[in-house]
């Protein structure tokens, strides 16, 4: 009920076309979920990196008023359209089929502020999204969350940063957290696996621009012992 009226004081509008229905067309549903694409970056990122397809347009658009507008509903097309995307990279096989090599994402952190700022976790939550899609049609712990790093300290926007500025913004600032496991019912099995390599460890981002984030995340994984294996974006810029 509350939904109705809320939708006739302000009619719901796709984010990514401003059409009138839905938070997310059917159109932009499918543009969103977009291709796999390898990625070549500036930073030396030691792993392969994939994205959904390149950043603007409606893809653009729905990321900003996510991010920026506070429209934590589109957290459910972004997650599909990034479980879309593993789905198909393990078809590719470029990862592992979950059923033989368990998988494990972990969103690249969002600062205090951003969060505080935002009033959530941007990545996390639709990283959230992605691991119920991909676990619903395996068994149980084939795919889990796991929130291993925190930014430390305070970064600067990385908007309209160089390269360099971005690796040197993000330098040591990206470093273990309290590890939090969403998916998995052990665990110390799941940090076993991750540990001694035999779960596939995936850094996942929403938009991948020079690399630095994701180049940062691989050095924060080494340093508490664990070996990234690939990295996933919704977009690369």
């Amino acid at each position: 009920m509350l939904g109705a009226i809320a939708d006739l004081v302000a009619p719901r509008t796709c984010a990514g076309c401003g059409v009138r229905g839905e938070a997310l067309c059917a159109a932009c549903r499918t543009e969103l979920r977009g291709s796999p694409l390898r990625v070549r970056l500036r930073a030396d990122v030691p792993v392969p990196v994939f994205a959904c397809g390149r950043y603007g347009g409606a893809s653009q658009a729905v990321i900003n008023a996510y991010k920026e507008q506070g429209r934590t509903e589109l957290s459910r097309g972004l997650g599909d359209s990034a479980a879309q995307l593993l789905w198909e990279l393990i078809d590719l096989g470029e990862i592992p089929e979950p059923h033989d090599t368990p998988l494990a994402l972990v969103p690249a952190p969002a600062s205090a502020s951003a969060i505080r700022r935002r009033g959530f976790d941007h990545i996390a939550r639709w990283t959230e999204r992605t691991t119920r899609v991909l676990s619903a049609s395996l068994p149980p712990g084939s795919v889990v969350m796991t929130q291993a790093l925190q930014v430390r300290g305070r970064v600067r926007d990385a908007a309209g940063l160089s390269a360099g500025a971005r690796a040197e913004n993000l330098a040591g600032s990206i470093v273990a957290a309290p590890l939090r496991i969403l998916g998995g019912d052990d665990p110390a099995k799941v940090w076993a696996q991750m540990r001694d390599g035999t779960r596939h460890v995936i850094v996942v981002d929403d938009v991948v621009t020079t690399g630095a984030t994701m180049a940062e995340c691989v050095r924060a994984l080494a340093r508490i012992g664990l070996r990234t294996d690939s990295a996933v974006a919704l977009r690369a810029a």
